[in-house]
């Protein structure tokens, strides 16, 4: 599928480790994303956005998890492939674009009037065989790299810079390729603090937690990544000086709603529990993770982890409102 009018198109890039593109169409005084004036979204990415390619990616896809409820149960009352219980952070980007929900690529018959949405779950910034060639296993998963790939966080830290070079190489094609002038590449979330890395590296060494109550070590490894690619992110706006380019700030967009977890409706006690799930300090379990046969919370609004990997509605809606007001200022949609 060939871009089209990219001038006035938003792309974005939501892997893992991941980019975003933002296109500016024409000048305006722009305050919200609305006044923008982007016409289209083009998304590439993982289960962060995926709306529903990986269902329809057969065989596996419709046997997944995702294909079912409880998944999509708060908003869309059906599965829509979307990792969460309904919209994602890239669902609420599109709606304050103006814009309706991107379609996913693989669906049939679909409106891609207003952009398409590229992002599949389990995508990753390197490819399978880059990650082959390491003796990592491809996952479905979009847990970091050392849960995702079965590594130590030295392993992980040690990929970061083939990381960062691939997502910058990303970011350079879509501009030298389709045009794009407005560009967001935002970072990765404070991974330790959500229910699978606490799960899976639980200890009683109280000198493993930082205040809180989030794995030291594995945001450690989140906050080198985003450190490298901020450094990147710099070197590549020498390189493309008319080029606006911003670093989207995943990983503080999530640390501000954790600090403000309970005046914003969230539950102060199940910030770090899963919504859906089951087992242990986190309900979350890895041998029995969120499907229809495992218990879901009522309230699933106050709960910031849905299945102890992805994040409920309530959260993205939130982190979303969060990165937009962060970022809108710096594209300068008036010049």
């Amino acid at each position: 599928m060939a871009f089209s009018h990219v001038a006035s198109s938003l792309v974005l890039f939501t892997l893992t480790s991941s980019s975003l593109l933002f296109l500016q169409p024409h000048p305006t005084n722009a305050n919200s994303l609305i006044d923008c004036h982007f016409d289209k979204i083009y998304n590439f990415g993982d289960s962060l956005s995926d709306t529903g390619n990986l269902i329809r990616e057969k065989p596996i896809g419709p046997t997944t998890a995702y294909a079912k409820l409880p998944y999509g149960e708060t908003f869309f009352k059906h599965a829509t492939g979307r990792p969460s219980n309904g919209r994602l952070m890239i669902d609420f980007i599109a709606q304050a674009s103006g814009l309706p929900f991107l379609n996913p690529y693989l669906e049939k018959d679909a409106d891609f009037k207003h952009g398409v949405n590229f992002a599949v779950t389990g995508a990753a910034a390197l490819t399978t065989e880059d990650l082959a060639k390491m003796n990592i296993i491809d996952t479905l998963t979009n847990s970091s790299l050392e849960v995702q790939l079965g590594q130590t966080i030295q392993d992980a830290t040690n990929l970061v810079p083939q990381v960062v070079a691939a997502i910058i190489s990303g970011v350079r094609r879509v501009i030298v390729s389709f045009g794009a002038v407005k560009v967001v590449v935002p970072g990765i979330f404070p991974n330790g603090c959500f229910p699978i890395y606490l799960t899976l590296f639980q200890t009683n060494d109280s000198s493993a937690y930082d205040k809180h109550r989030c794995l030291k070590d594995t945001n450690a490894f989140a906050n080198y990544h985003n450190e490298k690619l901020q450094e990147a992110i710099q070197e590549l706006k020498k390189e493309y000086p008319d080029v606006v380019i911003v670093y989207g700030d995943y990983y503080r967009a999530f640390l501000w709603l954790f600090d403000h977890a309970v005046e914003l409706g969230f539950d102060g006690k199940t910030t770090q529990k899963a919504c859906c799930g089951i087992g242990g300090d986190y309900n979350f379990s890895l041998t029995n993770m969120c499907s229809s046969e495992v218990p879901v919370c009522p309230n699933p609004n106050r709960f910031i982890s849905w299945d102890g990997i992805h994040l409920t509605e309530a959260a993205y809606k939130r982190m979303a409102e969060w990165l937009i007001n962060n970022i809108v200022p710096k594209l300068q949609c008036c010049n």
